[in-house]
């Protein structure tokens, strides 16, 4: 069975798609998500979210990666839909070394000798530490692309099969960041594709345009018309056929009804999808 692989560019939200096709027009997903790379490649769905109750996160267990929010993390109004409650408790002081030495050391840690590096792992095993997320804009490509180099190692395998990939196209004078995001990603999948699994498909980069070619824009004034239609059509387009793809796509037509970011997952889903 041919298989096709989508992906809509992001940091934040790096969507891709993977679908086998049958020889007599069926299809099945084997792979669909987007996820953050800048938080370990984790489902942007869930990235910056509390592991109780959904909410903003705003403290963090290092060991496990879980997050938490603050009412989750103190205990103090929890909401009644929390299904979750974090282990450790709130680290109670600043993360200077002044204020964790005292702390190690009213512990019954002799930490006369310890450094700051040495008291912040001690704190981050024994408590919840303060968590704010990564601004994008802060982040250098370097970083970006040893995160992306690492989410890469365990969804490689469900694309080694694939005979053609297709990337989203980004404009390098409008959005410079995004166009590097992508040739990242096109040389990290060549690369490690054929190195690792003898890979010989192929690398398409994809106009926006093309995955919405049914959009009548006679009624949209300006770029900014045209982008959001093109999303809100591929939105529909997925839907229908998700719709329409009986007992086995059920599972992900509300996989995709729930997810707050459908427009990248559409596209994504789209380039996949389209023969």
């Amino acid at each position: 069975m041919p298989v096709y692989v989508g992906f809509d560019m992001g940091i934040r939200n790096l969507a891709y798609c993977v679908i086998e096709h049958g020889i007599s027009g069926e299809w099945s997903i084997a792979a669909w998500d987007n996820v953050d790379l800048l938080e370990g490649g984790e489902t942007a769905q869930t990235a910056k979210s509390c592991a109780g109750c959904g909410g903003g996160a705003k403290w963090i267990s290092v060991g496990d990666g879980t997050k938490w929010c603050k009412a989750c993390a103190t205990g103090v109004r929890v909401k009644k839909s929390a299904t979750a409650k974090p282990s450790l408790p709130c680290l109670p002081c600043d993360m200077g070394a002044k204020e964790l030495k005292a702390l190690a050391t009213g512990r019954g840690v002799d930490a006369k000798k310890m450094k700051k590096p040495e008291l912040v792992a001690w704190a981050q095993k024994e408590y919840l530490v303060p968590w704010k997320a990564v601004k994008t804009m802060s982040v250098g490509l370097d970083t970006i692309r040893k995160a992306m180099d690492t989410w890469l190692t365990s969804v490689l395998s469900s694309m080694a099969r694939a005979e053609l990939i297709r990337l989203e196209n980004q404009p390098a004078m409008k959005n410079p960041t995004m166009k590097s995001v992508q040739i990242m990603l096109y040389t990290l999948l060549a690369h490690r594709l054929e190195s690792e699994y003898f890979w010989t498909g192929n690398i398409d980069f994809v106009h926006a345009g093309v995955k919405s070619r049914a959009v009548d824009y006679t009624d949209i004034s300006g770029a900014s018309g045209e982008y959001k239609a093109r999303k809100d059509t591929a939105e529909a387009d997925v839907t229908a056929i998700l719709a329409a793809g009986g007992a086995k796509a059920s599972v992900w037509a509300k996989f995709f009804a729930g997810r707050s970011k459908k427009s990248d997952l559409a596209d994504a889903f789209l380039m996949a999808y389209r023969q």
